[in-house]
């Protein structure tokens, strides 16, 4: 995995690839993800040393089926698992935005996908 400039796709399914391009979700490093590493959505960042998971076997999924986010200090949602995981591919929210479910407590996104 080398860093690029980002390049973002869009993804609404956890068996879609990742692009190649893509940014970490704990430090917002710029990656080029491998080809296994596109289609596992499983890498280790070599910026910041965390093994990140999108593949929605984390907590994410087995906790709710609803999650909220907030962007600007505006609550959004209720929404699936995998279309926060689509907003974070298209860069439309970072692993620091904040998600919640109930009873989860409120959370950046980073924290339920670093291992």
């Amino acid at each position: 995995m080398t860093e690029n400039s980002p390049t973002h796709a869009n993804s609404s399914s956890s068996n879609t690839p990742l692009p190649e391009n893509f940014r970490c979700p704990s430090c917002n490093a710029s990656l080029a993800l491998e080809e296994s590493e596109q289609l596992a959505r499983k890498f280790a960042c070599p910026t910041c040393n965390k093994s990140i998971d999108l593949t929605l076997s984390n907590t994410l999924s087995s906790l709710s089926q609803k999650w909220f986010y907030a962007v600007s200090d505006e609550k959004k949602g209720p929404v699936s698992p995998d279309f926060l995981i689509s907003l974070l591919v298209s860069g439309s929210i970072t692993g620091k935005t904040l998600i919640w479910t109930q009873p989860c407590p409120v959370k950046p996104l980073d924290l339920c996908l670093i291992e």
